[in-house]
């Protein structure tokens, strides 16, 4: 039927995708491991199932939908995931794809916990969005499988456009989320971080693990860490603040960057 590709750090945008993948009977294609080769796109169908990064669309997406060569006429749809607020994320997509003589026809929200340990999602409305999920699932499938188009709804507010500012100056400035540290002292050398950043961003230097200049901001690494090692500027997850989806493994992370997510 056709393709959903996806991108994810902690899980939640992999495992929606891989769900609706399978009740549309469609392939599932890592975003990353795409990107390594780029090659034409001529599905029918296209889903592409994304985060939400601090009212933003994470940079590799961003190089995907102008890059990838989608068939015309495809029926493409977007799913975006998020704790909070999705700013004008649907509209800056339909607009990308609009540069690239493409439309977007069906674009939607999915509420799931927050992994941006700011504002972390409270223990019982966690479970609740989790609970949620495959309902929501259910309600894109038919809307993909009767063509639904609601373009014309996704438009652009303003007040967004304010915050997402706001919010992007804050994290830098305030969080310092740019200064990513790794604590050798609790570092056990397991490599988790290097082998799930979508971005490759992380490499190892002699004994210990640096960070290069090509963030996505995506908190993997902090998260995937078993002894919580790393340091984003002021953020360190913990017992209140730590979030992977429970339906998606390390294993999954990693398969992202190779195309071997299991599902």
């Amino acid at each position: 039927m056709g393709t959903i590709y996806y991108f994810t750090g902690t899980g939640n945008s992999l495992s929606i995708a891989r769900t609706i993948a399978g009740k549309l009977n469609a392939n599932l294609a890592s975003i990353v491991d795409y990107m390594k080769e780029k090659r034409a796109i001529d599905d029918e169908v296209i889903g592409i199932v994304m985060p939400v990064y601090c009212m933003d669309i994470p940079k590799l997406v961003k190089d995907f939908l102008r890059t990838a060569r989608f068939a015309k006429n495809s029926y493409i749809f977007v799913i975006v995931t998020c704790g909070g607020a999705p700013g004008n994320v649907l509209h800056i997509t339909k607009e990308i794809l609009a540069e690239q003589g493409q439309t977007l026809a069906y674009g939607t929200v999915i509420f799931l916990p927050d992994n941006s340990i700011v504002l972390p999602t409270a223990a019982q409305k966690k479970q609740q969005m989790l609970a949620n999920e495959a309902a929501e699932a259910d309600k894109i499938c038919i809307a993909v499988a009767d063509r639904t188009n609601n373009s014309a709804d996704l438009k652009n507010k303003f007040w967004y456009v304010f915050l997402k500012r706001l919010l992007a100056f804050a994290l830098r400035f305030g969080y310092k989320v740019d200064a990513k540290t790794i604590d050798t002292a609790k570092c056990i050398k397991c490599g988790n971080c290097e082998r799930v950043c979508p971005a490759n961003n992380i490499q190892k230097d002699g004994s210990k693990y640096v960070f290069g200049e090509n963030c996505e901001n995506c908190f993997a690494c902090a998260h995937w860490c078993p002894v919580r090692a790393l340091t984003l500027g002021r953020l360190t997850p913990d017992d209140k603040t730590h979030y992977t989806h429970p339906n998606v493994t390390l294993q999954d992370i990693i398969g992202q960057k190779n195309g071997t997510q299991s599902g």
